[in-house]
């Protein structure tokens, strides 16, 4: 039997009687909180939770490995599920754990942000979702090479996390196809010298009808903290 990722994703706003929710994905190296909270976007989600018609809870996975996934699996606000593939778990996280899924003709309940491999993330489970955004995510899946350094840049070592190297070794045994796109409403953003993704304009054509949101001067690292990006992203919600 294959190993087990684990995927653990924290609530972070939002409680009881929320009727949709908002799945947030980090990348290689960084963690929910450093992606998602020091750049201002659960700041900018928190009407979404706060709406008093239509309350949104807002989920912040941490990935194997990373430096809060642990705390994560510990926190008694997170929810986890487990398979041989993160993708396939986090999907079971949507699935269970997410509000029912919208009708074409009926306001959003489930969305999902990712950016970089978090982008992947939500590329795999855009099926189960009424809104994608994805930001930073490569048509050609970078290689190990530039893995190692994304995580060397962010003070992280495979070769002293068991958990971590678990992880890396099954990114490397599940490639990105890219090859089914998502069919929702979906934001396609990526910084403009974007240094990992510099082929994200070829993989946001291939998604019908998509938005896609080119931020001027942005790289790989800066891209997410951009204020374009997130009313673009809200505008998409509204």
């Amino acid at each position: 039997m294959a190993e087990q990722i684990t995927a653990a994703a924290r609530l972070v706003a939002g409680g009881p009687s929320a009727v949709r929710d908002v799945w947030l994905f980090h990348g290689l190296g960084s963690s929910g909180q450093g992606t998602f909270e020091g750049t201002g976007w659960l700041r900018a989600l928190q009407p979404l939770a706060d709406d008093a018609d239509r309350p949104a809870r807002l989920w912040l996975l941490e990935l194997p490995g990373h430096r809060d996934h642990a705390e994560a699996l510990a926190d008694p606000a997170s929810v986890t599920a487990s398979a041989p593939w993160l993708g396939d778990a986090v999907r079971q996280l949507i699935a269970e754990h997410s509000a029912p899924l919208a009708a074409a003709d009926e306001p959003w309940t489930r969305a999902a942000i990712g950016y970089s491999f978090g982008g992947r993330l939500v590329w795999e489970a855009a099926d189960l979702l009424n809104r994608v955004v994805i930001g930073g995510l490569p048509r050609t899946e970078p290689d190990a090479e530039t893995r190692s350094a994304v995580l060397a840049a962010a003070g992280q070592d495979p070769a002293d996390s068991p958990a971590l190297e678990q992880f890396l070794q099954s990114v490397t045994d599940h490639p990105f196809s890219g090859d089914v796109p998502p069919s929702a409403p979906c934001l396609m953003a990526y910084g403009e010298k974007d240094e990992i993704a510099a082929d994200a304009p070829e993989l946001a054509a291939s998604v019908p009808g998509a938005q896609v949101l080119t931020l001027p001067g942005r790289t790989h690292m800066n891209a997410v903290s951009a204020r374009a990006f997130k009313e673009a992203a809200l505008a998409l919600l509204a």
